[in-house]
């Protein structure tokens, strides 16, 4: 718990001073890129489709081509709309992770408080505790909930460091 603590901490920083130099981690702003870029594939797509009408209607394509490109394009802008969607989910949960909103950040605040580990905050912070017995060794394995959150943290406070030169 106290390696959690001093983790908080560092991360605490960090985001402070992201978020006061408005400034975005690499994975942000790779989000960022990939949806313009599927956003303009999509925009493209749509324009070949509106271009295959135009074309059938001109009769420059007979019904069997127009209906194959149709269903090409179609099935083209199906894919990179489940694509958006799919890296929108990931930038919103990133983002989440590094706002205020993050819940392990808001537990760890509610620990840097505590002046003892209360069962409430056990409960808050731990998934689980493996106990497990190889010969004569006994081992101790805490599992803490929010891991995802956590690791998206530790991603971001590396990339940070690296910037900072620390």
């Amino acid at each position: 718990m106290r390696d959690q603590l001093l983790y908080f901490c560092d991360f605490e920083k960090m985001i402070q001073t992201i978020r006061s130099e408005n400034r975005e981690t690499a994975q942000q702003v790779s989000y960022k890129d990939e949806i313009q870029s599927i956003l303009l594939k999509i925009k493209s797509c749509m324009g070949k489709r509106e271009r295959l009408y135009e074309d059938f209607s001109d009769s420059l394509l007979s019904p069997e081509d127009y209906m194959s490109f149709k269903k090409r394009y179609d099935e083209e802008n199906l894919e990179l709309n489940k694509w958006l969607n799919h890296l929108q989910d990931l930038q919103n949960r990133l983002n989440l992770s590094l706002s205020d909103k993050n819940q392990w950040m808001v537990h760890m605040r509610m620990m840097q408080d505590a002046t003892e580990l209360s069962p409430e905050l056990v409960e808050a912070l731990i998934e689980r505790i493996n106990i497990y017995q190889v010969g004569k060794e006994r081992r101790i394995e805490i599992i803490f909930k929010y891991r995802q959150d956590f690791d998206v943290l530790q991603s971001a406070y590396d990339e940070w460091k690296e910037g900072v030169g620390t």
